[in-house]
Protein backbone atom coordinates (compact mmCIF):
# COMPACT_ATOMS: atom_id res chain seq x y z
CA UNK A 1 0.00 0.00 0.00
CA UNK A 2 1.21 3.49 -0.70
CA UNK A 3 1.44 6.07 2.05
CA UNK A 4 -1.14 5.16 4.71
CA UNK A 5 -1.76 8.78 5.68
CA UNK A 6 -2.74 9.94 2.17
CA UNK A 7 -6.33 8.84 1.76
CA UNK A 8 -7.40 11.30 -0.90
CA UNK A 9 -9.67 10.26 -3.77
CA UNK A 10 -7.80 10.11 -7.06
CA UNK A 11 -8.45 9.45 -10.72
CA UNK A 12 -6.58 6.44 -12.10
CA UNK A 13 -6.17 4.68 -15.44
CA UNK A 14 -7.50 1.15 -15.06
CA UNK A 15 -7.41 -1.99 -17.20
CA UNK A 16 -10.38 -4.35 -16.89
CA UNK A 17 -9.42 -7.89 -15.81
CA UNK A 18 -12.61 -9.83 -14.98
CA UNK A 19 -15.94 -9.74 -13.20
CA UNK A 20 -17.51 -11.96 -10.54
CA UNK A 21 -21.14 -12.44 -9.56
CA UNK A 22 -22.05 -13.59 -6.07
CA UNK A 23 -24.63 -13.55 -3.33
CA UNK A 24 -24.65 -14.74 0.26
CA UNK A 25 -27.55 -16.41 2.07
CA UNK A 26 -30.33 -15.17 -0.25
CA UNK A 27 -29.38 -11.51 0.14
CA UNK A 28 -29.17 -9.05 -2.72
CA UNK A 29 -26.77 -10.28 -5.44
CA UNK A 30 -23.52 -8.41 -6.00
CA UNK A 31 -21.16 -7.81 -8.89
CA UNK A 32 -17.42 -7.22 -8.48
CA UNK A 33 -15.38 -5.74 -11.31
CA UNK A 34 -11.65 -6.41 -11.05
CA UNK A 35 -9.16 -3.91 -12.49
CA UNK A 36 -5.40 -3.36 -12.57
CA UNK A 37 -3.90 0.11 -12.12
CA UNK A 38 -1.92 1.08 -15.23
CA UNK A 39 -0.76 4.53 -14.08
CA UNK A 40 3.02 4.60 -13.80
CA UNK A 41 4.22 4.97 -10.23
CA UNK A 42 4.44 2.90 -7.10
CA UNK A 43 0.90 1.49 -7.55
CA UNK A 44 1.47 0.22 -11.10
CA UNK A 45 0.00 -3.27 -11.48
CA UNK A 46 -1.87 -3.13 -8.18
CA UNK A 47 -5.30 -4.85 -8.30
CA UNK A 48 -8.36 -2.80 -7.37
CA UNK A 49 -12.09 -3.59 -7.39
CA UNK A 50 -15.46 -1.95 -7.87
CA UNK A 51 -18.54 -3.41 -6.18
CA UNK A 52 -22.15 -3.04 -7.35
CA UNK A 53 -25.56 -4.28 -6.26
CA UNK A 54 -27.64 -6.15 -8.79
CA UNK A 55 -31.33 -6.81 -9.08
CA UNK A 56 -30.78 -10.47 -9.95
CA UNK A 57 -28.88 -12.85 -12.20
CA UNK A 58 -30.17 -15.95 -13.89
CA UNK A 59 -28.92 -19.52 -14.19
CA UNK A 60 -27.07 -18.66 -17.40
CA UNK A 61 -25.02 -16.06 -15.49
CA UNK A 62 -26.55 -12.96 -17.07
CA UNK A 63 -26.76 -9.93 -14.77
CA UNK A 64 -29.79 -7.66 -14.39
CA UNK A 65 -29.90 -4.24 -12.72
CA UNK A 66 -32.56 -1.59 -12.23
CA UNK A 67 -32.35 1.49 -14.50
CA UNK A 68 -30.92 4.05 -12.06
CA UNK A 69 -28.27 1.94 -10.34
CA UNK A 70 -24.53 2.71 -10.20
CA UNK A 71 -23.56 -0.02 -12.67
CA UNK A 72 -25.98 1.31 -15.30
CA UNK A 73 -24.68 4.87 -14.81
CA UNK A 74 -21.06 3.73 -15.08
CA UNK A 75 -21.77 1.74 -18.26
CA UNK A 76 -23.49 4.83 -19.67
CA UNK A 77 -20.37 6.92 -18.98
CA UNK A 78 -18.11 4.33 -20.60
CA UNK A 79 -20.18 3.67 -23.71
CA UNK A 80 -22.08 6.70 -25.08
CA UNK A 81 -24.24 4.45 -27.28
CA UNK A 82 -25.32 2.37 -24.25
CA UNK A 83 -29.06 2.25 -23.64
CA UNK A 84 -30.34 0.50 -20.53
CA UNK A 85 -30.10 -3.05 -21.85
CA UNK A 86 -31.38 -6.21 -20.23
CA UNK A 87 -29.21 -8.13 -19.38
CA UNK A 88 -26.14 -5.97 -18.70
CA UNK A 89 -23.58 -6.09 -21.55
CA UNK A 90 -20.56 -6.91 -19.37
CA UNK A 91 -18.75 -8.57 -22.28
CA UNK A 92 -18.14 -5.09 -23.75
CA UNK A 93 -15.68 -4.38 -20.92
CA UNK A 94 -13.15 -6.96 -22.15
CA UNK A 95 -9.98 -5.30 -23.39
CA UNK A 96 -11.02 -1.82 -22.19
CA UNK A 97 -8.88 0.69 -20.37
CA UNK A 98 -10.75 3.38 -18.49
CA UNK A 99 -10.45 6.20 -15.99
CA UNK A 100 -11.92 5.57 -12.56
CA UNK A 101 -12.27 7.66 -9.42
CA UNK A 102 -11.28 5.87 -6.22
CA UNK A 103 -12.12 6.26 -2.57
CA UNK A 104 -10.63 4.85 0.63
CA UNK A 105 -12.55 2.60 3.01
CA UNK A 106 -11.69 3.50 6.61
CA UNK A 107 -14.77 2.16 8.45
CA UNK A 108 -16.37 -1.27 8.50
CA UNK A 109 -20.04 -2.13 7.94
CA UNK A 110 -20.91 -1.21 11.54
CA UNK A 111 -19.34 2.27 11.17
CA UNK A 112 -16.39 1.35 13.40
CA UNK A 113 -12.98 2.76 12.45
CA UNK A 114 -10.57 0.26 10.92
CA UNK A 115 -6.93 0.10 11.96
CA UNK A 116 -4.72 2.15 9.58
CA UNK A 117 -3.13 -0.99 8.08
CA UNK A 118 -6.62 -2.32 7.19
CA UNK A 119 -7.63 0.68 5.04
CA UNK A 120 -8.11 -0.16 1.37
CA UNK A 121 -8.98 1.58 -1.87
CA UNK A 122 -12.04 0.91 -4.06
CA UNK A 123 -13.25 2.26 -7.38
CA UNK A 124 -16.11 4.65 -6.60
CA UNK A 125 -17.17 5.36 -10.19
CA UNK A 126 -15.96 4.90 -13.74
CA UNK A 127 -15.55 8.22 -15.55
CA UNK A 128 -14.95 7.12 -19.14
CA UNK A 129 -12.75 5.21 -21.53
CA UNK A 130 -9.07 6.11 -21.79
CA UNK A 131 -8.05 8.59 -24.50
CA UNK A 132 -8.23 7.42 -28.07
CA UNK A 133 -10.02 4.14 -27.42
CA UNK A 134 -12.91 3.06 -29.60
CA UNK A 135 -15.62 0.71 -28.37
Amino acid sequence: MSDITSHKPRDLNLAFVKYERWWYMNRQPKLSLHFTIIDFGEDFGKPIQAHYRLDRFDKRGRCYAKPRTRIVRDLGRLFPDYIDQVPLPLSRLKGCTMVGRTRWVTKDGNNVDLAPQQHYELVECLLGLANGQQS
